[in-house]
């Protein structure tokens, strides 16, 4: 039960959060690494939820105007790892989605790390170039 409850909050803050305005830059939707910390960083490296992948964001939106970066929120723990990245994948997969959904003609960049997207999971577009995640046969 306490799964379903963590889930429900993920959907409903990835929901939430994805339906921003959309933006003439470009998008970017990211994964903080395994145990990396939730709180954005004292010295400014990286926003809230992004871990050090938000670093390389931030350089990316400084080059490119209007730029938005959005953190993903999953729980990144090695504790639990499979519900960890099962969590993490639905989240990314949901806010890619969303903004997809409310801003089809403007341009979305997906960065972070394995949990997110692990080695058996693929994220691709179908014809209608809406975002899923495929996961690979064991």
């Amino acid at each position: 039960m306490r799964g379903i409850l963590i889930k429900a909050v993920f959907w409903a803050v990835a929901t939430a959060a994805a339906n921003s305005n959309c933006t003439d830059g470009l998008y970017m939707i990211v994964a903080r690494g395994s145990d990396e910390p939730a709180a954005a960083s004292k010295d400014g490296l990286y926003p809230v939820n992004t871990g050090s992948p938000g670093y390389l964001a931030q350089l990316i939106a400084a080059q490119i105007k209007d730029s938005i970066i959005m953190g993903v929120e999953y729980p990144a723990t090695l504790n639990d790892y499979v519900q960890s990245e099962n969590d993490g994948a639905a989240t990314m997969l949901q806010l890619a989605k969303d903004y997809h959904s409310s801003c089809p003609d403007s341009k979305m960049a997906l960065l972070g790390y394995s949990q997110v997207c692990d080695k058996n999971n693929v994220l691709v577009t179908d014809e209608d170039t809406n975002p899923y995640i495929v996961r690979a046969p064991n």
